[in-house]
């Protein structure tokens, strides 16, 4: 066949170009496009495309998908992060104070913390004027349900931040929900 007549994503598969591959997908679509490349990927390279689906995939849902990907191939791990970032990182305390900021309390443990309070606090109150199921997603949710902001202070230890992303200037970690102590939960007022 001629790869000239092969759709765009189907010619990157078959020219192993999965940076390309992947963004040939949309935010909502992404995390399986990578999923089903994850077999082919290793390494660095593993790393380096988790990083762009990361930043892409906008909500990290399903989290048993994501805490699969994030505990894979972790001898290289740090190559989701840039030198700066690995640098900034290496700085940070050993026990680090991190937020969350949430618009459903049902949704205090997460992947995604910042260092930035005023930061988790916008993301608390970034949807509140959208339905929740726009929110996450939900295919079943309380119709009535109101948003209800909430910021999130934990502390992580730093040897168990799988990355810190700067990108976006969300000073984000990404930690597995487990690691984080949560120390406190405060709802915070509507907007």
């Amino acid at each position: 066949m001629d790869p000239r007549t092969l759709d765009p994503r189907r010619e990157a598969l078959a020219n192993k170009d999965w940076g390309h591959y992947l963004a040939l997908h949309g935010h909502e679509e992404v995390l399986e496009a990578f999923v089903t490349l994850q077999d082919q990927l290793e390494g660095k390279e593993y790393w380096e495309l988790l990083r762009d689906v990361w930043i892409r995939a906008e909500q990290i849902q399903p989290r048993d998908v994501w805490a699969q990907l994030l505990t894979q191939h972790e001898g290289a791990r740090t190559a989701i992060m840039t030198e700066e970032e690995r640098a900034h990182l290496a700085s940070l305390p050993e026990q680090i104070t991190v937020y969350r900021g949430v618009g459903n309390p049902e949704h205090q443990q997460g992947f995604s913390w910042t260092l930035d309070r005023q930061r988790a606090e916008w993301f608390a109150q970034r949807f509140l004027d959208q339905p929740i199921a726009a929110m996450f997603r939900l295919t079943s949710f309380d119709p009535n349900h109101k948003a209800e902001p909430v910021l999130v202070t934990g502390v992580v230890s730093r040897k168990d931040v799988i990355a810190y992303l700067a990108q976006r200037d969300e000073q984000e970690l990404v930690v597995l929900p487990e690691k984080v102590k949560v120390e406190s939960a405060r709802k915070l007022k509507l907007l």
